[in-house]
C-alpha cells in the first residue's frame, strides 16, 4: 500500500514539475492533484518510469574502463564537489584547480576507482561561467574513466557532452547509442526541483545519457523527522524526477541515489 501513495506523490510531483517548467508565468495550469486510489488507473505514466532501462554500460574514453551500470554491478566513484582540500603539509585549503587535477591523477590511479562521478573538489579559483570546460578538458586528459558533467543548465551540458565526444573519438550517432557521460540532479526538497537543473535533464535525456537523481531530503529539515516520512517523500523525489526525463525520451537511461 505504502508503494502506491509514494507513486502517487511522485506522478503528481511529475505533472507539476512539467507544467510549471514549460507553462508561461501566469499562464493557465491544469488541475494537478490525483487522489491516492486513482494510481492503479495511472498506466502511462507508470509506463514511463519503467521505460527507464534497469542495465545499461556507461562507456569511458578508455573502453577497457567501461562500466556496467544496473543489476548486480557494483561501482565504486571518486567523492564529488568538496569545496576543501587538506594534506598533512599544508593543512585545509579552498578548492582549486591544481588540488582538483592531482585529485583526477589520484582517482586515475586507483583500481577501486570506477568512475568519475564529479569534481572531487570544486576548483574555486576558476571563473564560473567556463569553470566546467577547463575541469572537463582535466577529466579527459588526465584520467581515463567515465566522465561527469554538471547539469547546472542546458549550456554547461552541452558543453561537456561535445567534449566526451570529441574525447571518445566519436561521432554523435555514436554518442546516443552509447551513454557515456553521468551528472546528478538534486531535487530541492521539499517537493521541487530548479529550473537550470530541469534544463540539464532534458539535454541529458535527449543525448540519451544517465542522469542520476539525488533527493536532498535531511530529516527533519527538508523531510519529515521519522525514517518512514523521510523515505516516502525520498522516493517520491526520485521518481518524479525519473518520469520527468523519461517525458523528454522514453528509454533514456537514469536512476536514483540514496
Amino acid at each position: 500500500m505504502i508503494w502506491r501513495y509514494i507513486l502517487a506523490t511522485a506522478l503528481s510531483l511529475a505533472v507539476i514539475i512539467i507544467f510549471s517548467f514549460f507553462n508561461p508565468p501566469g499562464g493557465e495550469r491544469p488541475a494537478l492533484q490525483r487522489p491516492p486510489q486513482q494510481v492503479r488507473e495511472a498506466a502511462p505514466e507508470e509506463e514511463r518510469i519503467a521505460a527507464a532501462p534497469h542495465k545499461f554500460t556507461l562507456h569511458a574514453r578508455n573502453p577497457a574502463r567501461n562500466v556496467a551500470i544496473g543489476g548486480n554491478a557494483i561501482n565504486f566513484c571518486m567523492v564529488a564537489s568538496t569545496p576543501h582540500v587538506s594534506d598533512l603539509e599544508r593543512g585545509r585549503l579552498t578548492g582549486n584547480f591544481a588540488d582538483y587535477c592531482n585529485l583526477l591523477r589520484l582517482g586515475h590511479s586507483l583500481n577501486i576507482c570506477h568512475m568519475i562521478a564529479g569534481y572531487p573538489v570544486e576548483p574555486i579559483d576558476l571563473p564560473p561561467a567556463t569553470r566546467h570546460l577547463d575541469a572537463l578538458e582535466a577529466m579527459t586528459t588526465l584520467c581515463d574513466r567515465t566522465l561527469y558533467g554538471y547539469a547546472l543548465g542546458a549550456v554547461r551540458i552541452r558543453d561537456s557532452l561535445e567534449i566526451t565526444r570529441i574525447a571518445r573519438g566519436v561521432g554523435a550517432a555514436q554518442l546516443l547509442a552509447e551513454p557515456s557521460m553521468t551528472t546528478v540532479v538534486n531535487a530541492n526538497s521539499p517537493l521541487q526541483y530548479d529550473g537550470p537543473m530541469l534544463e540539464g535533464v532534458i539535454e541529458m535525456a535527449r543525448h540519451n545519457q544517465p542522469v542520476i537523481f539525488t533527493p536532498f531530503t535531511l530529516a527533519g529539515a527538508m523531510a519529515p523527522i521519522t525514517v518512514a516520512g523521510a523515505l516516502v517523500q525520498q522516493n517520491a523525489e526520485a521518481l518524479a524526477g525519473i518520469a520527468f526525463g523519461q517525458c523528454v525520451r522514453p528509454g533514456s537511461p537514469g536512476g536514483r541515489c540514496a
